[in-house]
């Protein structure tokens, strides 16, 4: 044969046949005879087989020890015999860049209330042994699966007896493999934000209340004051210490309503948003009757939201609860600031979203929204047309631009509705003195406002869609905090000056407006509000038990 002619493809294939047959005899150990009157040829050479890392030894071996560690070593086993015990989350010389990046999630979810870590994970990550880089791999998987599993199990059907199965294997292969990419993965199946596990605890809680058969419903009677002596004391103290707003204790005289008692019941009243003042009356008793399961039921709705929609996973931001009307400044992993709000009424809701406030307004001029214009102020220009020179609102024509005396308007016409109007700044402006600018598709901003009566009402659903905040100056000391020409004094005489200023703050503030009818406070208090929106509508309606009270 000519050098550089290929082989026949048949006699290719009868030479590889005879190699292969050669190679399996010398692996059973048969000495090659050569062919009769043939020349002998020379021994096949077997390759070596690959020398095993001092790594994929430990892990093999570490596996083999089975139950002395904290994760399941057959499931663990077969995931990485499939792998060739290629590692997920080390090398050679510690964690890789995933490794790195679940170490902080599991970290950031065990700071926002996890359940605790598989102790050793932060001793192996300080270790370079492959010995101890094995273990850490696998404490890794199984804290991973531990905190994935507890997320999941919250926020399961109540009817369900047990929490999903979440095998280790699965999820570290889940883990990598999303499309969404490792921390978006993680993210969604280990969450790092601390409303999260308040609700997940507390849903935990109620589903242990549930399960004991729930609390007693308060029977029908009179309005129990501080003081009396009701037989319905006796149910009323039950009913309070299954919910653990009061102690579970022997009273002196069960059938009176004393202090204590009183105090407990104040508490409850807090926590739900009611009139606190001790009394026992129509709407605490309608409070008290709603059954278990439906607060259960509102707890996981609330898991749910924050589950899809967490909140900021940011060193400072704002949030703003619509149903529970409040408003919150977080910084540095806690609570710098509270208000009280006013959100929309029911007609003209809040909406919920996340954006970033950039700009504080000091004396904002108001242009009235074209749907304000046309339900409110043109209803106000036929009745009183005095009315718009007594809160200094201007008027426009739409087509000229020009002002126009409110007095020679014909409020009744197609024209009036389209024209335009502007609420200069002072006393009367309705967004107060100072409003919060921030990018969103809806027109709505946070402001002051020139009713401050409103935020003494326990349900605070008057507005047109705004959140109006009941010290906006405070606020903006807050917001603007760094730069000293705006502290909370110069802020008093910037707006007493009467000028309208435009201020960019100094750091942006992440904002997130949600809507949750039930969290967990910073001091661990479980808050309930009504569903004032019927965004809760999924869920079964409240039970109530009983009517109204007298």
């Amino acid at each position: 044969m000519r050098e550089g002619r290929s082989l026949p493809a048949a006699a290719g294939a009868v030479l590889l046949a005879c190699a292969l047959v050669l190679t399996a005899g010398a692996a059973r150990g048969e000495a090659y005879a050569p062919p009769p009157g043939g020349a002998a040829a020379p021994p096949v050479a077997l390759a070596a087989a690959p020398v095993e890392s001092p790594f994929t030894a430990a892990l093999r071996q570490r596996l083999a020890e089975g139950g002395a560690g904290p994760f399941d070593a057959e499931a663990l086993g077969a995931f990485y015999r499939a792998r060739g015990f290629a590692p997920l989350w080390v090398g050679a010389g510690g964690l890789t860049g995933d490794g790195r990046i679940l170490l902080q999630a599991l970290r950031a979810a065990g700071r926002a209330g996890a359940p605790p870590g598989l102790p050793g994970i932060e001793d192996a990550a300080s270790q370079a042994a492959p010995p101890a880089l094995a273990e850490l791999e696998l404490r890794l998987d199984a804290a991973l699966a531990a905190g994935a599993a507890a997320a999941r199990a919250a926020l399961r059907e109540p009817e369900t007896a047990a929490g999903p199965s979440v095998d280790a294997a699965v999820l570290a292969e889940a883990a990598t493999e999303t499309g969404d990419g490792l921390p978006g993965w993680l993210a969604a199946n280990l969450p790092a934000d601390p409303a999260f596990w308040r609700l997940a605890q507390a849903v935990e809680r109620y589903r242990a209340i549930v399960a004991q058969g729930g609390w007693p419903a308060l029977p029908l009677g009179p309005k129990l004051t501080p003081g009396a002596h009701d037989p319905r004391v006796l149910v009323l103290r039950r009913r309070l210490a299954v919910s653990g707003d009061a102690v579970d204790a022997p009273a002196e005289d069960p059938e009176l309503y004393d202090t204590a008692l009183v105090g407990a019941v104040k508490g409850f009243q807090a926590r739900h948003g009611l009139a606190v003042d001790g009394v026992v009356g129509t709407k605490t008793v309608e409070a008290l009757n709603v059954d278990a399961p439906t607060r259960l039921a509102q707890l996981r709705r609330s898991l749910e939201r924050v589950s899809r929609d967490p909140h900021p996973i940011d060193e400072r931001y704002i949030f703003v609860n619509i149903a529970g009307a409040t408003l919150e400044v977080h910084e540095g992993g806690r609570v710098i600031y509270r208000d009280r709000v006013v959100v929309g009424r029911v007609d003209r809701q809040t909406p919920e979203l996340k954006s970033v406030i950039d700009r504080v307004v000091i004396n904002p001029f108001w242009y009235v929204p074209a749907s304000i214009a046309r339900k409110d102020l043109v209803v106000r220009g036929q009745k009183d047309s005095a009315y718009f020179s007594r809160l200094n609102i201007r008027i426009y024509s739409s087509e000229t631009a020009n002002e126009i005396d409110p007095a020679t308007i014909d409020w009744f016409s197609p024209q009036a509705q389209a024209l335009r109007f502007r609420q200069d700044p002072g006393p009367e402006n309705a967004l107060g003195p100072v409003k919060f600018d921030f990018d969103n598709p809806y027109a709505v901003y946070l402001h002051g406002t020139a009713h401050q009566e409103l935020f003494d009402k326990p349900a605070r659903f008057f507005g047109s869609g705004c959140v109006r905040v009941e010290r906006p100056l405070d606020f903006a000391a807050v917001i603007l905090a760094g730069n000293p020409r705006y502290g909370r004094s110069a802020l008093d005489h910037l707006v007493a000056a009467g000028r309208t200023l435009y201020v960019a703050v100094p750091r942006l503030w992440p904002l997130h407006i949600a809507y949750l009818t039930a969290w967990v406070d910073d001091p661990g208090t479980v808050q309930f509000r009504p569903d004032v929106y019927g965004r809760d509508a999924p869920l079964r309606p409240p039970q109530i038990a009983g009517r109204r009270n007298k």
